[in-house]
């Protein structure tokens, strides 16, 4: 198994030569309300929108009756008057082949009846830019805060320092996958709001159960003062396993279940959420603990008064 070390180096490596498959909110894109003459299921249209685009569009319910928003990224860096036309008539092929009558025109008749567009919206680069830069700073504040309520709680920077380091390690090696397997796995492993969300659900999972095991050290310090502080951390490791082990496979399971028998929408964010939770489970007992045992002099072992 490669060591944290060697799996960072592959993720950063992958991050410059694969690049990310970015999502509609972090690219722009164009929006637009569709009103259908006949109810129609979003699984119906993402296959034969996903084949026209040439890209994972955004679709969503909106509270109309038989409407639905779709965002999609296609066109949106090139320029020129017919862009526009261009990525409708994408639209009305997609709906097309999904089986929906529509025309052309904006696909509306005279009398606004049938499939027809009730409205449409551009995501410029400078809302995606701020949506991206506004994820990147709520990872940073989530490892910030948790170093800070870490400092407060053990009283000593090494458990901080572990664990945010731990965190970092897990942040990395979820997107590690998604750069290095997009465009090779039969759904979307785009970086979207979702997989924000997924990547700080990871954190905050990952952070309990690396404060279970910190508490567990602590209290062995106390209890077993004077003995070696590898001996002192394998015995705490080894009483909180069967926890962390039950614990972490009950959520496994449910985010296999949601990654094999879940909707398109959600295989990135359960994709995700699987692999942040294996490696988190993974960090919590072989690297957060570690690098404090790494961090920590052997002297403050042997003291019965941990806070000392």
């Amino acid at each position: 198994m490669l060591s944290p070390l060697q799996s960072s180096v592959i993720g950063v490596v992958s991050f410059f030569m694969r690049g990310f498959e970015l999502g509609v909110d972090f690219k722009g894109g164009n929006s637009y309300n569709v009103q259908f003459e006949q109810p129609v299921e979003i699984e119906q249209l993402r296959g034969p929108l996903t084949e026209s685009f040439g890209g994972n569009p955004v679709i969503k319910a909106v509270n109309t009756d038989n409407t639905y928003n779709i965002t999609t990224s296609y066109l949106i860096n090139e320029q020129g008057p017919d862009v526009a036309d261009r990525v409708i008539t994408k639209l009305h092929e997609g709906l097309t082949k999904a089986g929906v009558n529509s025309e052309l025109a904006n696909f509306k008749r005279t009398d606004g009846s049938g499939t027809h567009i009730t409205s449409s919206s551009q995501v410029g680069p400078t809302v995606a830019d701020d949506i991206r830069d506004s994820s990147v700073k709520a990872g940073i504040w989530a490892l910030v805060l948790i170093f800070l309520y870490l400092l407060i709680r053990f009283r000593r920077w090494q458990f901080s320092l572990g664990a945010v380091l731990a965190l970092f390690h897990d942040v990395l090696i979820t997107l590690t996958f998604f750069t290095l397997l997009h465009g090779l796995v039969p759904f979307s492993l785009e970086i979207d709001q979702a997989i924000i969300a997924c990547i700080l659900t990871v954190i905050g999972f990952s952070v309990n159960d690396t404060v279970i095991v910190y508490d567990r050290i602590r209290e062995f310090i106390h209890k077993y003062a004077g003995q070696p502080k590898e001996e002192v951390l394998n015995m705490a490791i080894n009483t909180t396993l069967s926890r962390t082990l039950i614990t972490s496979g009950t959520i496994v399971v449910v985010t296999l279940l949601l990654l094999v028998f879940g909707g398109g929408a959600i295989r990135g964010f359960a994709f995700g959420m699987f692999i942040g939770i294996l490696f988190g489970t993974y960090s919590s007992v072989f690297v957060a603990s570690a690098l404090v045992v790494d961090f920590t002099k052997e002297d403050v072992f042997l003291k019965k008064d941990f806070s000392a």
